[in-house]
């Protein structure tokens, strides 16, 4: 058996849709912030004031990624790599 060139041995491989473990957040595209809907992410309201919703900031803390603006990778579930499809994570191919 030979080494497996795909994985150079290790049997795994850097996962093609992440960056280590995580991908870009796709409600606040990375940000990790959401626009405030009544004040339209100004952070006040039409007569100047705070607005009371956001305390005048604009915007809050993503939902979905908990202000991260990143989620785990779905692919290779947070770990960064994948079992190599050549080698099937052996390292060896014949």
């Amino acid at each position: 058996m030979k080494k497996c060139r795909n994985c150079d041995g290790y049997g795994l491989v850097v996962c093609p849709y992440c960056n280590n473990g995580y991908d870009e957040c796709n409600d606040c595209y990375g940000s990790g912030r959401e626009q405030c809907d009544r004040c339209h992410g100004s952070g006040k309201t039409d007569l100047g004031w705070d607005c009371q919703t956001c305390n005048g900031f604009g915007n809050f803390p993503c939902y979905y990624c908990r202000g991260k603006g990143k989620i785990q990778c779905s692919e290779c579930k947070g770990h960064g790599s994948l079992r190599c499809g050549v080698c099937g994570g052996t390292g060896k191919v014949e």
